[in-house]
């Protein structure tokens, strides 16, 4: 493989009209499908003629909207093109920001380029942002990913606010206003691995089903809900308490692959490590298990998936799946398992019983 050597970019601003009169249709359309909230309502004569000179400054909140859901590299380039600043990227960078808006390329050698941006882009950007304000805090929203991808694993969904706060007490991290927290939840939508946000909610993918209106990966919009799902496991763990580990350990759950180790998950590791010589299938194998059960499985639908496997099940094996069952952290109990789930219950009880014995002997004459 050939290695493809950073372009040097420089900028300077023309007239969108100019700008736009270059572009063949198909350019026009892959600008247009970039920012599709901004162009919803303008036809593609009116791009092409360069008719609507107001687009970018009436619609630049959109657009840059847009631009904040954006990898920090290729955010850095659109940047430094709004403000006429150098920047050095890598080739595919330079060939995205090609197609985020009209441009001319003036001069282009194999390592250096040219560019003519909007003029009427570069004025909403200084009307409505500054580099700091842009990718400094796109920065700062980058270190919650794995927070918010840890919480939808652990506990598949969590009110936004209610997710804000935890944040907030093991770092410190906080939206300053309403437009932060908006950008934040598009942020996450856009760049987590497992992790959504909408309606006020953070949810895991796998609660999306077919026929909800949910985003494809890296496709969020103002117009998607969170699914029933989502609304029904909140509704369901109202009250219950949270498990709460510390952050080193809270952070494993931001990887999908992780799962906790206990013996009753070691124990299922070895029978299938003795039974299939694929590592890999003993990997799906546990992976598809613990998901399943995480998402509220029970052992009978567990014990009929491995039958539908066609997997023997005889008593050693239902007796360790039962242990996994107890010892999975459940989305349905805030990520408690069942055993310790249980064990509150039952210390709730010896303590409301050791109360009363207490208070029937203080009664006695």
């Amino acid at each position: 493989m050939f290695d493809i050597p950073p372009v040097s970019l420089t900028f300077s601003p023309a007239p969108l009209r100019e700008l736009m009169e270059e572009l063949t249709e198909d350019e026009l359309l892959a600008v247009a499908d970039v920012h599709l909230d901004a162009c919803r309502n303008v036809s593609m004569e009116e791009i092409r003629d360069g008719a609507d000179d107001a687009f970018y400054s009436r619609e630049a909140n959109q657009y840059f909207d847009v631009v904040s859901g954006y990898e920090i590299p290729q955010m850095e380039a659109f940047v430094a093109a709004m403000e006429n600043r150098p920047v050095t990227v890598d080739f595919h960078v330079a060939e995205a920001l090609r197609r985020q808006m009209p441009t001319r390329v003036a001069e282009e050698d194999d390592d250096r380029w040219h560019m003519e941006v909007p003029a009427e882009l570069q004025a909403a950007w200084k009307q409505y942002f500054g580099h700091e304000t842009f990718v400094q805090t796109a920065r700062r929203f980058d270190e919650v990913i794995p927070h918010a991808d840890a919480a939808a694993h652990l506990y598949g969904a969590i009110g936004f606010k209610d997710f804000l706060a935890m944040v907030r007490r093991r770092t410190g991290f906080f939206c300053r206003n309403r437009y932060e927290t908006d950008w934040l939840a598009f942020r996450l939508t856009n760049r987590c691995r497992m992790a959504y946000v909408n309606d006020d909610i953070l949810y895991h993918r796998a609660l999306i089903a077919p026929e909800d209106n949910a985003p494809s990966e890296g496709d969020a919009t103002d117009d998607v809900l969170a699914p029933r799902a989502a609304f029904e496991l909140l509704k369901s763990t109202e009250g219950k308490p949270r498990f709460a580990p510390p952050m080193e350990s809270f952070l494993d759950w931001a990887d999908p692959d992780w799962y906790e180790d206990n013996p009753a998950i070691r124990r299922f590791e070895d029978w299938l490590g003795d039974t299939f010589e694929e590592e890999f299938l003993a990997s799906t194998l546990i992976h598809q298990t613990l998901d399943m059960i995480r998402m509220g499985a029970r052992l009978p639908d567990v014990l009929r998936q491995f039958e539908d496997d066609d997997i023997e099940v005889d008593d050693e094996l239902r007796g360790i799946l039962q242990g996994v069952c107890d010892n999975t952290r459940l989305w349905l109990n805030k990520g408690h398992t069942a055993s310790e789930s249980l064990a509150r219950i039952s210390g709730k009880l010896a303590n409301f019983s050791l109360g009363f014995r207490k208070k029937a002997d203080e009664d006695k004459p």
